[in-house]
């Protein structure tokens, strides 16, 4: 019972965007008005399910020499790997690393043998979808490129190949990281179609770091 995508993406969001004051209130409050609408939902429609499996015989079933255990290990070592590295290599979002190498890790079994081709699906997908947003950054006005991100989510929800949704993903990373860019000066130039431009160099080197690293675990 359970996704581990879900599970890691929950870690990273909690442990890379940290809160204090009245925000970390609001977040635990919302965390804990969630955690009773997905119990409430659980105890309802699977109360009948698994009632002799306990966190003690969850916590016995791991090995390190299966291939559960062995793959559970290669994604937390992994992720854990990526943020050190976005961290040394001063990334401003290195959360982003650890997103990235959870995506390339996160298949089980025979969906996850070829790690290699994976993480170069990664890169092309990420090199393929910066160049069309540049091509399309160039006939569309500047005004309108907020549509990108919404109709490239659309679109994500129809290709099965890994590949294409990372291209398809690349919409919406720009546009949001523009502006961080030009606040943090970044890229010191008066134009922002030249941020998108140092956006789409970050997101570049991100995918190099982010694909490079699963490899090392294989």
């Amino acid at each position: 019972m359970g996704n581990a995508g879900l599970y890691v993406f929950g870690y990273l969001f909690v442990s890379q965007t940290p809160v204090n004051g009245e925000a970390l209130a609001s977040r635990c409050a919302l965390a804990l008005l969630l955690w009773l609408a997905c119990s409430a939902v659980l105890l309802h429609k699977h109360h009948g399910k698994f009632q002799n499996v306990r966190l003690y015989d969850m916590l016995a079933a791991f090995s390190v020499s299966s291939a559960k255990g062995l793959w559970q290990i290669r994604l937390s070592a992994g992720v854990a790997m990526a943020l050190l590295i976005g961290e040394l290599a001063g990334l401003p979002r290195g959360v982003w690393v650890g997103y990235a190498c959870m995506s390339v890790l996160l298949p089980f079994g025979e969906a996850g043998t070829s790690l290699p081709m994976r993480a170069l699906q990664r890169i092309g997908g990420v090199v393929v979808g910066s160049l069309l947003y540049a091509g399309f950054s160039l006939v569309v006005p500047a005004g309108s490129r907020i549509l990108f991100g919404p109709i490239a989510g659309i679109c994500m929800g129809f290709p099965s190949k890994y590949m294409v949704n990372n291209a398809l993903n690349c919409f919406g990373a720009p546009p949001a990281c523009r502006e961080r860019l030009r606040r943090l000066r970044i890229c010191d130039v008066a134009d922002l179609r030249q941020h998108d431009w140092c956006a789409l160099r970050g997101m570049l080197h991100r995918a190099v770091l982010t694909s490079g690293t699963p490899c090392l675990l294989r």
